[in-house]
């Protein structure tokens, strides 16, 4: 309820951490840890709540619980099965593009054109879910800002996010927190360079 006050559009809640090495943890411990603040929620809030989830079993139950947006970091390539549930439910479904797993994608290597890269992911996640009957009205993308990029590439993005609406689809984004954002900040005075902006200073490492 502070977040809304404070300007919050979406509530999002996941019971299982996305974080760099972060372990997987079952439908069953997620649900327990989600579906109490679901349900202490319901009426409460003005503002639409999104689950976190790679699970169709989890985002079904929390959709009953009040649940209005499904949000899979995993573009449905860990359960297409969600597809279905988010269909059957009308909800909307964020498509986050991620290189690897949570486990594992801050080891790289990153990749050598991060627009091309999850320009590709979003799209191949956004024909995933055509497949499995979403409309293109429910579907929205989410670059994946922390997720299998280096802290340059991050920045990359946000400076050109008007290429991925071009997707057709409304694009989110989570920065909120993030390490490349501290690293920026941790030095304070230096420029921050992007690539291909002409800047002559040094890249921030």
């Amino acid at each position: 309820m502070e977040l809304e006050r404070d300007g919050a559009d979406i509530l999002d809640i996941g019971g299982e951490s996305t974080r760099p090495t972060a372990l997987p943890v079952s439908a069953r411990e997620e649900l327990s840890r989600i579906l109490p603040l679901f349900e202490a929620l319901r009426g409460k809030l003005r503002i639409p709540i999104s689950v976190d989830t790679q699970k169709s079993e989890v985002a079904e139950a929390a959709l009953a619980a009040g649940a209005e947006i499904v949000n899979d970091i995993s573009a449905l390539r860990t359960d297409p099965r969600l597809a279905g549930v988010a269909r059957q439910a009308g909800a909307p479904v964020i498509l986050m593009h991620m290189r690897g797993i949570p486990r594992t994608m801050q080891r790289g290597p990153f990749a050598r054109n991060v627009v091309r890269d999850v320009m590709t992911g979003l799209r191949e996640g956004l024909a995933r879910a055509r497949r499995e009957g979403l409309a293109k009205s429910q579907i929205l993308l989410d670059p994946g800002i922390g997720f299998g990029k280096s802290h340059e590439q991050n920045f990359e993005i946000l400076a050109r996010l008007p290429e991925f609406a071009r997707l057709g689809c409304p694009i989110v984004i989570g920065t909120s927190r993030k390490g490349f954002l501290g690293k920026a900040l941790a030095k304070p005075g230096r420029p921050l360079c992007l690539p291909a902006s002409g800047c002559s200073a040094p890249p921030l490492r």
